[in-house]
């Protein structure tokens, strides 16, 4: 959930470089793309309810099967309640591979998201 959580300081870096208000993401649009996972209950029908059309292409990380996608606007209403649902979840269920993009632009690329050990702790 590392990823997530850090977002919104990435885009109110990007927004005040930019000139914008940094504490609205809306201005930024950017995208959310979980591919794979095994969402189930509350965070299914989170994703399927706010999910969108496809923004941009991007590519697959999983070959086989067809992975589930889901596109997902990152306002700060969907960075909370992802947040929230996942408090009571496994990393697992939300995504295998995770991507913030906007337009065609892939702007985070995460493979095998929330499975790599944590660095930040000592051995």
């Amino acid at each position: 959930m590392a990823m997530i959580l850090r977002s919104p300081d990435l885009a109110k870096t990007e927004a005040r470089r930019r000139g914008r208000d940094g504490g609205d993401l809306r201005l930024l649009r950017l995208f959310l793309y979980f591919e794979g996972g095994s969402p189930s209950g509350k965070l299914l029908d989170f994703q399927r309810e706010h999910g969108i059309p496809e923004r941009a292409h991007v590519a697959y990380g999983t070959i086989w099967p067809k992975p589930t996608v889901f596109h997902l606007p990152a306002t700060p209403e969907t960075m909370m309640a992802l947040t929230e649902l996942m408090r009571l979840c496994a990393y697992p269920e939300l995504a295998i591979h995770f991507h913030v993009y906007r337009d065609q632009t892939v702007l985070v690329e995460w493979h095998d998201a929330f499975t790599q050990p944590d660095n930040d702790k000592p051995p």
